[in-house]
């Protein structure tokens, strides 16, 4: 291997781990969401991206617990 591939795989695995660090970060948040919203569901609304799901807790709460 020459010295320009090592260095394309170096950049790309930095890339891969920033996403990796990303998609962490956004699984986390909607994890906190899922908690607090079983334990005081009447602050979902002011959660992470606003995602309000409390229609779909209100008619079915297995539907709820299996979307998220």
């Amino acid at each position: 291997m020459s010295r320009s591939y090592n260095i394309v795989f170096k950049i790309l695995l930095v890339i891969a781990w920033i996403i990796f660090v990303g998609l962490c970060i956004e699984a986390g948040g909607l994890l906190v969401n899922f908690g607090f919203s079983i334990f005081k569901p009447e602050s979902v609304k002011y959660l992470y991206q606003k995602l309000d799901l409390s229609q779909i807790y209100n008619q079915s709460q297995l539907v709820f617990f299996s979307f998220h």
